[in-house]
C-alpha cells in the first residue's frame, strides 16, 4: 500500500493513502496497539483476531456483542425490500447503517440489493473517530471483488464468490466511534460487532493493517491453526460393528488437540449420517461433541465438496478433517458409534500438542439437533447455552416436506444473550445469514468462512438445502446465556425437517 503524503500535527501522524481504482484511503492513526495497550479483554483485537486464529479457543471477558440489520422491525418480512428498514438516519455522509460509541471493532458485514444485482452499486464510507473525509470508501459493485488494493479475498467476496451476497471481514477499529454511510439506500444489509470494556485500546483502523496476512492465513484452507508445526501425532484403524461403540483415541495429562482426521471406507450418505462421533474433555460425564459425522463436518445430505477454513470434507480422497482448538487439562478421549446397518471401516488420526492452555480457554463443544418435522409457529432451535462461552459456527440442513418454492429460506435468525427479551442479533433471512443472497443466486459454493455445498431436489417437488457458516473472527461471545435459533418460513410457517451442529466454547462450569 503506497502511502503519497505524510504530516504531522499534535503529535497525531496523519496519512493521504490513494490507491489506484476504487478504494480512497485518508485517515488518522492513532498508534495504539493491543500488544502493548491496556487490553481487559484479554485477546487478541483487530486484525490479529484472523492472524491468531490459534487464540480462538480463548473465551474474552466483558466483550459486548452489537450488532445493526435491516430487519423488519414489525416481526414482518419487510427485511430491506422497501427500505423502510435499511438505515438508521441520513446526513450529509449518506444513509447511515452503523453508529457505536467505542472502544470496539466491526468483524463482519454482509449486503445485498436489488441495485447491485441490477449492476447499480453504492459506495459504503467508514468514519472512525471522527474522521473526515472518510478513512475508507469500499465501491460496492467492485470494492468487494477480492482484487482492490487493501481489500484482497477472503477478507471480502463478491455476490457472484457468495452466491448472491457481499461480505467482509475486514476488522474496523474505533476507540470512541464508528460511523458508517451508504451513499444511496442499501436495503439489505448485516453488520456485527465486538465493544470492549472502558479503557481498552484498540488499534484504530488507518488502512496500515497486516490485511493480507490475515487473507492468507483466512485462505489457508487445510491446515491447523496453529502458528508453528507440531509432531504429537497418533493413529487408529478400526471397523466399528453395527450398535457398537469403539474407543479410538485417549490423551493424557494437558494438552490441546488441533487436528482430527478421518477416511472412510464407505463414504455414502448412510455411513457419514449413521456414524456418530464423541469427544469428552477432563471430567465431562456427557460427550461435548456429539454429532453424526456428516453434518459435523459440513453436509447433512452425504457427500459434499467442502472446503472451510476449520472444517475439510473432501469425497474424493474419502476424509473429513477438523482444525478446531480442542483444549484439556487432565484427559480426552474420543470414540465411533455406529447406528447405521452395515459395519464401517475408518482410519483416524489426531494431532495434538502437551501445551498447557491458556487460563481463559473454553472447552470445545460440537452439538447435534434436528426436529422432523419442525414445529408451526416457533423457531427451529439451534442452541441453549447457559454459562461464559462463544459460538464460533453452524452447520445447517433443511429439507422442506412439501414444495414451498424454497420459501423456508425467508426465515431470520435471532440470537438472544444474556436472558435479553430481544434479539440481540436479527436476521433478515437464512441465506443472508450464510451469507449468500436471493436464494442462494449463484448455485452452491464452499468458501473459507460460510458455503452454501448442497442443494438437491427432493421427490415432494421441493427441495433441500445444506449450509455452513463459521465465526472466526466474529465470534459471539456470551457472559452468562445465549439463545440461538431460525425461522422455518416468514412466520415460522413452512413445514420442513431441519437438522443442525453448533460449534462453540464454554468455560467450565
Amino acid at each position: 500500500m503506497e502511502v503519497n503524503k505524510v504530516f504531522k500535527k499534535n503529535n497525531s501522524h496523519f496519512y493521504l493513502v490513494l490507491l489506484p481504482g476504487t478504494v480512497l484511503l485518508a485517515g488518522l492513526q492513532l498508534g495504539c496497539s493491543n500488544s502493548s495497550g491496556l487490553n481487559p479483554a484479554q485477546v487478541p483485537i483487530g486484525i490479529e483476531r484472523l492472524t491468531r486464529l490459534d487464540q480462538i479457543y480463548r473465551v474474552p471477558v466483558n466483550v459486548q456483542v452489537v450488532g445493526e440489520s435491516s430487519y423488519d422491525r414489525t416481526g414482518g418480512n419487510d427485511d430491506g425490500f422497501s427500505g423502510a428498514y435499511s438505515y438508521l438516519y441520513r446526513d450529509e455522509k449518506g444513509y447511515v447503517i452503523f453508529d457505536r460509541q467505542g472502544p470496539g471493532c466491526v468483524y463482519q458485514m454482509w449486503f445485498t440489493s436489488m441495485l447491485m444485482s441490477f449492476g447499480l452499486p453504492y459506495d459504503l464510507s467508514f468514519y472512525p473517530d471522527g474522521a473526515s473525509p472518510a478513512v475508507l470508501t469500499i465501491p460496492s459493485g467492485t470494492g468487494f471483488s477480492g482484487e482492490t488494493p487493501g481489500l484482497p479475498f477472503p477478507l471480502v467476496g463478491s455476490f457472484t464468490r457468495s452466491s448472491g451476497g457481499l461480505f467482509s471481514y475486514l476488522p474496523i477499529c474505533f476507540q470512541e466511534r464508528l460511523v458508517i454511510a451508504a451513499s444511496t439506500l442499501p436495503t439489505f444489509y448485516q453488520v456485527i460487532a465486538h465493544l470492549y470494556p472502558p479503557g481498552t485500546e484498540v488499534p484504530v483502523f488507518n488502512g496500515e493493517e497486516k490485511v493480507q496476512e490475515a487473507a492468507e492465513n483466512l485462505g489457508r484452507v487445510g491446515s491447523d491453526f496453529l502458528p508453528e508445526e507440531k509432531k504429537e501425532i497418533e493413529k487408529s484403524q478400526v471397523t466399528v460393528s453395527v450398535g457398537e461403540k469403539k474407543q479410538l483415541f485417549e490423551l493424557t495429562g494437558h494438552g490441546i488437540i488441533y487436528g482430527l482426521k478421518f477416511t472412510l471406507e464407505d463414504y455414502s450418505e448412510e455411513s457419514l449420517n449413521s456414524l456418530y462421533l464423541s469427544v469428552f474433555f477432563d471430567d465431562a460425564v456427557t460427550a461435548q461433541v456429539l454429532s453424526p459425522m456428516g453434518i459435523l463436518f459440513g453436509s447433512g445430505f452425504g457427500p459434499a465438496e467442502i472446503r472451510s477454513r476449520p472444517i475439510v470434507m473432501d469425497p474424493g480422497a474419502r476424509t473429513l478433517s477438523c482444525f478446531f482448538l480442542m483444549p484439556f487439562l487432565k484427559k480426552a478421549w474420543i470414540e465411533l458409534e455406529n447406528r447405521g446397518i452395515s459395519p464401517i471401516s475408518i482410519s483416524s488420526e489426531v494431532s495434538w500438542v502437551k501445551d498447557k492452555p491458556a487460563p481463559d480457554f473454553g472447552y470445545f463443544h460440537a452439538q447435534y439437533r434436528e426436529e422432523k418435522p419442525t414445529s408451526p409457529g416457533a423457531d427451529y432451535l439451534i442452541l441453549d447455552e447457559k454459562g461464559q462461552g462463544q459460538l464460533v459456527g453452524v452447520t445447517l440442513a433443511m429439507a422442506e416436506l412439501r414444495d414451498s418454492h424454497r420459501n423456508y429460506l425467508e426465515g431470520d435468525h435471532h440470537i438472544y444473550l444474556e436472558g435479553s427479551t430481544s434479539p440481540v442479533l436479527n436476521g433478515t433471512g437464512t441465506e443472508d445469514y450464510f451469507e449468500g443472497g436471493w436464494y442462494f443466486l449463484n448455485g452452491t459454493f464452499s468458501l473459507p468462512t460460510h458455503g452454501n455445498p448442497v442443494h438437491r431436489s427432493l421427490s415432494n417437488g421441493g427441495d433441500a438445502t445444506g449450509a455452513y457458516r463459521f465465526h472466526l473472527s466474529d465470534t459471539i461471545p456470551f457472559q452468562s446465556s445465549i439463545r440461538f435459533s431460525i425461522e422455518h418460513g416468514p412466520a415460522n410457517d413452512v413445514e420442513a425437517e431441519y437438522a443442525s451442529v453448533v460449534y462453540y466454547y464454554l468455560r467450565s462450569k
